[in-house]
């Protein structure tokens, strides 16, 4: 089983394109096929400090950083009970390596 928790200040504050992905893939839906296809469970979730702050208290990885040096180190990526990542979410190309997975993206091509 893969567990993948990414802890955030807000939503409003992290990279779009990466937390979007992240948040794609924390939907039961995605766990559900990836069980299906790959017969491997996983468990993905991000949370947001700004709407609920029981999951950072909960953590004690999470709590200790908090405690002793603030929120600087945000946003942190836990997989399977360690630190992998902090300051910056997961890229697109590390989570398709932790998944063994392929991602791809249409980004909106906006022009004024």
């Amino acid at each position: 089983m893969i567990e993948l928790k990414c802890y955030c200040l807000s939503e409003r504050k992290e990279d779009e394109i990466d937390l979007e992905v992240f948040k794609s893939i924390s939907t039961q839906q995605f766990k559900d096929n990836y069980a299906f296809l790959k017969e491997k469970k996983v468990d993905i979730n991000v949370y947001f400090y700004d709407e609920d702050t029981k999951p950072f208290i909960e953590n004690d990885l999470v709590q200790g950083i908090l405690a002793k040096e603030g929120t600087i180190h945000f946003p942190l990526v836990i997989m399977n009970g360690k630190l992998v990542k902090s300051g910056q979410l997961l890229s697109v190309k590390e989570i398709e390596d932790i998944l063994d997975i392929g991602i791809s993206l249409q980004v909106a091509d906006y022009e004024e």
